[in-house]
């Protein structure tokens, strides 16, 4: 489970990199510009008031937009049974502190 969670997180980093990297260098945006950009277009909030004005970048935004998506879903995929599991725990705990159930 701790490699899903790593994993999840690189390919967002990952993917974040890369935007970034597109936003910067064929966009000419700042680093941070080019960040922010990167990160509301991979969470679809998409706020425009950066918008991509070349063909390629257009094009590499969709594709971001999709797989950010699609990487967000999978990290809550990875993180939900981890989630539920010590949740369920933790009402078992109170359950056998109050009722003394086992």
């Amino acid at each position: 489970m701790r490699w899903d969670l790593l994993n999840a997180a690189s390919v967002f980093a990952t993917t974040l990199l890369i935007g970034t990297l597109i936003g910067h260098y064929v966009e000419g945006w700042g680093w941070i510009d080019a960040f922010y950009v990167a990160g509301i277009t991979m969470t679809t909030v998409g706020y425009g008031d950066l918008v991509p004005t070349q063909p390629l970048t257009k094009i590499l935004a969709v594709v971001l937009g999709i797989v950010g998506v699609t990487v967000i879903f999978y990290s809550a995929m990875v993180l939900a049974p981890v989630y539920f599991e010590r949740r369920k725990r933790f009402l078992k705990d109170i359950i056998e502190k109050i009722f003394g159930w086992k």
